[in-house]
């Protein structure tokens, strides 16, 4: 079974805690490449979610219905951005994908 999957226009919200750190990275962009083995995954156009609010749901609520007023984002970051310790990746429905567009 191949577990290195190539995707295109994929909104994804992903999780990632490199093996060493004290902190989970939340983020969101367009899932290029996923490698399950490896628990990595490569995004374009990434936003980190830097503190998300009560009203988000957390880390599925992100992808669910996407940032709330009170969370705080990071820009969009140009080109790709590849993640180590991919521990979720959860498709964005397409309310969370107007909000994350619109914060």
């Amino acid at each position: 079974m191949a577990t290195k999957k190539q995707t295109q226009n994929r909104k994804v919200v992903v999780v990632a805690k490199p093996v060493g750190s004290n902190w989970a990275r939340v983020m969101y962009g367009t899932l290029v490449e996923h490698d399950l083995a490896s628990g990595t995954a490569v995004l374009e156009g990434a936003r980190q979610a830097l503190f998300y609010g009560r009203e988000s749901g957390g880390e599925v609520g992100l992808a669910a219905v996407g940032p709330s007023k009170d969370s705080r984002l990071s820009p969009v970051a140009p080109g790709r951005s590849e993640l180590a310790g991919v521990v979720l990746v959860t498709d964005a429905t397409p309310e969370a994908v107007t909000a994350w567009s619109r914060a």
